[in-house]
């Protein structure tokens, strides 16, 4: 399990995310089965997590915003060192992560993909609710 948490916090460390870190966008585990879902369901994986309330963070929107810059340098340096590993790939294998890391960052800025918090009151809201950032 060591080399699993790990494997798990190496990756999101490349996004400036740390696991159990303090700032706002850095994950908290609540439960240790939080690194197998995600090294084994990869980006569904850390969707599923958070549904099952495995892991939270204060501020989702930072952290995505996180993951979108760091796909963003990944795809770059992918693009700008593929004809160093090219033959050890085929060309589907290329196009595959080309659509992966630049159509995540796609969606996250054409806002197809959004975090909404919602807010229930037995008493209801008068007026506008502000949320706290």
């Amino acid at each position: 399990m060591r080399n699993l948490k790990r494997a798990v916090s190496e990756v999101f460390m490349a996004a400036d995310i740390k696991t159990n870190g303090n700032r706002d966008w850095d994950i908290n585990v609540i439960d240790e089965r939080f690194f197998t879902v995600v090294f084994r369901g990869l980006s569904m994986g850390l969707g599923e997590s958070y549904m099952d309330d495995l892991w939270g963070t204060r501020r989702l929107d930072l952290f995505f915003d996180k993951l979108y810059r760091a796909a963003m340098e990944w795809f770059i340096n992918f693009d700008a060192n593929w004809s160093r590993i090219n033959s050890n790939y085929s060309e589907r294998f290329y196009r595959m992560w080309k659509y992966y890391l630049q159509g995540m960052g796609a969606a996250f800025l054409a806002r197809t993909l959004q975090t909404w918090d919602i807010v229930l009151s037995k008493q209801g809201c008068r007026g506008r609710y502000i949320s706290v950032r």
